[in-house]
């Protein structure tokens, strides 16, 4: 640099270069511009710690003061995100979050809940496959108690007057509205121009239908009857996180026990 309290700090790193940040070849315009000229980026190859040159830098009085140099992450927007409509992900600053992470693939979010449709162009890319299970064959390939539950289970089945545990590897039906939804908000596929954005979208979903196919009510919504067996199941299946977009009154050391 020509400074030799400078080059005496900068002999101890192996230094590939000291260039001038905005060298100009033309006066400049304004004397706040002039400034610009003072600003040297140095390039080492040596392993030292940048904050620590800096700050040793930074007390010599010939340097006014020096930093490292940060290096930043594109802003990540999907392209179905609508700030307008998906308040909820404006609140918890989703897109300050989803520069950190976007979810991973390996986390399963078990929602337990009404059901899933999922052949939906917005989920379906994120539904949860058994790798244990073999579709179809009618047998229990890996010997959780549960034939062919490739994408999950249902547990009641259609009948919400005469309901039973069903043996039935799918977990969805016609009044899946709300189970849909809270899997969307969860792990919905983003950035396909489908649809909304969600804020763990490389998680995958796991279904657990807890409801009864003939229960219909307001909102396509339908009562809980098995929401601690699916829980289990979830858990017991591998479930990292697990939804539960329900409650009410009452509760019972079965709930607690389960939980």
């Amino acid at each position: 640099t020509g400074v030799n309290t400078v080059d005496r700090v900068l002999s101890r790193l192996s230094v590939v270069s000291v260039k001038q940040m905005f060298p100009r070849t033309a006066m400049p315009s304004t004397d706040r511009e002039a400034g610009l000229s003072l600003f040297y980026a140095v390039t080492f190859s040596s392993p030292n710690d940048p904050f620590t040159l800096a700050e040793q830098l930074s007390e010599l009085d010939e340097v006014q003061y020096a930093e490292p140099w940060f290096i930043y992450p594109v802003t990540f927007v999907p392209n179905d995100y609508n700030p307008q409509s998906q308040w909820g992900l404006v609140k918890i600053s989703a897109e300050t979050a989803w520069d950190y992470s976007q979810g991973d693939q390996t986390i399963v979010i078990g929602i337990v809940d009404t059901g899933v449709q999922l052949s939906h162009p917005d989920l379906a890319g994120n539904i949860w496959t058994n790798p244990g299970e073999i579709p179809g064959n009618s047998l229990d390939d890996d010997g959780n108690g549960f034939i062919d539950d490739v994408h999950g289970w249902d547990f009641v089945g259609v009948d919400y007057a005469n309901w039973v545990e069903d043996n039935n590897p799918s977990p969805t039906a016609s009044n899946n509205a709300h189970g849909t939804h809270v899997a969307g908000i969860a792990a919905a596929v983003t950035n396909n121009g489908t649809g909304i954005a969600s804020i763990g979208f490389r998680c995958k979903i796991l279904p657990g239908k807890t409801t009864a196919d003939n229960d219909i009510r307001a909102g396509g919504s339908a009562y809980i009857l098995q929401g601690y067996v699916g829980i289990a199941y979830a858990a017991r299946t591998g479930a990292k996180i697990i939804n539960c977009s329900w409650g009410g009154g009452g509760g019972s050391q079965f709930e607690q026990d389960i939980i």
